[in-house]
């Protein structure tokens, strides 16, 4: 590997010839050995399993060079990353010298970037990212005139420490565990004797008991506070008797999840027909029950009218969601076909049901026409044209419509649009009912119920939380099914009176349209109406 060192702060360059050297393969321990050492990760060895050593070069600045030189490095808090195919030491330390130039701002924790070949980068990911094996840096080496690092292939290692007083100890490394696997983790001290168990099975052991903890204990971490945990901790306990390595196995085996913590417990013939237990939703259900059981004679009669309430106000929802989806699709249908027929009123004979229920034989199909008799635009129409017949084929003879005939005409209209309106309408007060009179029904019990309780509680004399919490939880029940009233309730009133604004708007702007081609395609004459006429020679 090429070791980059900077001539100036700002610029990375080659060492010497300008020209980066070619990476270099694996680094042999004894390569490791020969080359001069500027400083070593001294805890590496013993928190992890070193699998494979690469050496690769850096890419250092200028102050950064001149530091190392004079050996300001500390790799004990340093750690390896790929990044978008790229690597770098994170975390290594080089203190900048006091004759530093004023202009360099150092960073003495800099990120680093490490050289290496693009087919070892790629063994490397595929180690890390698939095996679980992790990249720490070992050392750090003169070697030819540049900066080496030396990184290692490693998968971490388990231990504990026993301090008590000048007196310390540490347990000796034993097979290295794979990265992103669960594991657990316990330390028995027992007869002078403490030992790591990993998964129930011993794992390590020291000749040295575990002093008492007055002094602090560190969990996750070395006595300075470094090389900790990589990883997370789901659970800690701490026990003041020594588990037998029985215990131990047990407790790793039911909590692993594995196939094994399936055999560990095996449940009876009445056991497995019991279910098992319940969840913490059912368990919330079944309290009402319990919670039901203490209510009063007048809470259930406040819950009794809670319930009719709230029945009926369902069904009349029901009942007029599907009148106003039937409506809206005979609505779209009409106005479909009333897009042909507004073009000239005259093709439809106002005499003629048949002919006004097909809009002017433009609808055949009868399923169609019964589709557009659920339309509250249809009922307008009706009444629209059943006006203009009534006018068509009065006694004085027909020369159009007057505007005291239009104006007329636009009154039967606006009534027949006020029943529309009175007919969407019908039924939606049993919401409203529900709304504000659920809660108030349901507050009615309530304060009948706590009344009640503290009116035995005075008269028997005990006051207790046993005595006081059934009843009054049984009295909020009566409130909690007001609330349950009232607030669907709300919510469907509010849907189903938006529905209804779109409905009567739809109505009010028909009826605006249909007076407006009325007055167009019926003006009034002297003579005889244009549209009498052509009836008359369709009769012929």
């Amino acid at each position: 590997m090429a070791t980059k060192e900077a001539s100036s702060s700002k610029k990375p360059a080659a060492a010497s010839g300008g020209k980066p050297a070619k990476p270099e393969a694996k680094l042999s321990p004894k390569a490791a050995a020969a080359a001069v050492r500027i400083a070593d990760n001294k805890k590496a060895n013993f928190n992890y399993h070193i699998e494979e050593r690469f050496e690769a070069g850096m890419v250092l600045e200028g102050w950064e060079v001149k530091s190392v030189r004079e050996g300001k490095v500390q790799l004990t808090d340093g750690y390896v990353v790929i990044r978008n195919g790229e690597v770098f030491i994170i975390g290594c330390q080089i203190n900048p010298l006091g004759t530093a130039s004023t202009h360099v701002r150092p960073d003495s924790i800099r990120t680093k970037k490490l050289l290496l070949h693009k087919d070892e980068i790629k063994r490397l990911m595929g180690k890390v990212e698939q095996k679980g094996f992790t990249l720490v840096p070992l050392n750090m080496h003169w070697k030819n005139g540049r900066v080496k690092c030396e990184i290692g292939l490693a998968k971490g290692v388990p231990y504990f420490e026993v301090h008590d007083g000048a007196a310390s100890g540490r347990s000796p490394a034993g097979l290295p565990l794979a990265l992103g696997a669960w594991k657990h983790l316990a330390v028995v001290s027992s007869d002078n004797v403490t030992t790591l168990l990993v998964d129930g099975v011993v794992y390590a052991k020291l000749d040295r008991p575990v002093p008492s903890l007055t002094d602090g204990a560190l969990l996750g971490a070395d006595s300075t506070g470094g090389n900790g945990l990589v990883g997370e901790i789901d659970e800690l306990q701490i026990s003041n008797t020594a588990r037998s390595i029985g215990w131990v196995k047990l407790a790793a085996v039911t909590e692993s999840g594995s196939p094994e913590s399936q055999k560990v417990f095996v449940y009876g013939a009445e056991e497995a027909a019991g279910g098992g237990g319940h969840s913490a939703m059912l368990e919330h259900v079944m309290l009402f029950g319990d919670i039901a059981q203490d209510m009063m004679f007048d809470g259930w009669i406040a819950v009794g009218c809670c319930v009719v309430l709230m029945v009926v106000g369902w069904v009349v929802a029901f009942k007029k969601f599907a009148y106003l989806k039937r409506g809206e699709k005979g609505t779209a249908e009409f106005l479909r076909r009333w897009k042909t027929v507004s073009s000239d009123l005259t093709v439809i004979d106002h005499g003629d049901a048949a002919n006004v229920k097909s809009l002017g034989g433009t609808v055949a199909d009868e399923e169609l026409q019964e589709l557009m008799q659920e339309s509250p635009l249809y009922h307008i129409y009706h009444i629209g044209s059943e006006e203009i017949h009534q006018r068509i084929i009065s006694k004085r003879g027909f020369n159009g419509l007057s505007e005291r005939s239009i104006t007329a005409i636009k009154a039967s209209l606006d009534a027949g649009l006020t029943r529309e309106v009175h007919r969407l309408n019908s039924g939606l007060v049993s919401l409203t009912i529900g709304i504000a009179g659920g809660p108030y029904v349901g507050l009615m019990g309530t304060v009948v119920g706590v009344m009640i309780t503290f009116a035995v509680i005075a008269k028997t004399g005990q006051v207790e939380v046993n005595s006081i919490a059934p009843g009054i939880a049984s009295a909020l029940l009566a409130t909690v099914f007001g609330l349950l009233v009232a607030i669907p309730a709300l919510f469907l009133y509010s849907f189903l009176n938006s529905r209804i604004k779109d409905a009567i708007s739809d109505m009010q702007i028909f009826i605006d349209e249909f007076i407006t081609k009325m007055a167009e395609f019926y003006p009034e004459t002297n003579g005889k109406a244009v549209a009498e006429t052509k009836q008359e020679s369709a009769a012929r």
